[in-house]
């Protein structure tokens, strides 16, 4: 997780496109690395957010190759997005959500 989430910085980070494509070609690697882990629970919607990500970090890649680094910050941004959204998944619960459950 800690090398997807350092390649995930240096894509967002890069300021030519060479460096640009080494960081999200690594990340879109890790990515797929990580559709094989064993997920105890909620494996579909885990599966699912990865190929999310997957599609964003290639659409980002299409868009600075053809228009420019800056054409790829909005993928990049919905990748964050993503990211918090599917983590809710696997936290483990807090101590005043063991007391008195979800409030959501």
């Amino acid at each position: 997780m800690k090398n997807m989430g350092l390649a995930y910085k240096n894509s967002v980070r890069a300021t030519d496109l060479a460096t640009f494509n080494t960081a999200i070609d690594e990340f879109i690697e890790l990515l797929e690395t990580a559709k094989t882990a064993d997920f105890k629970q909620h494996k579909t919607a885990s599966l699912e957010g990865l190929d999310k990500v997957i599609n964003q970090a290639k659409q980002a890649k299409q868009l600075a190759t053809t228009r420019g680094l800056e054409a790829a910050k909005a993928p990049l941004k919905s990748i964050d997005e993503l990211r918090k959204k599917y983590h809710e998944l696997h936290e483990p619960p807090g101590f005043w959500e063991l007391l008195f459950g979800k409030y959501k």
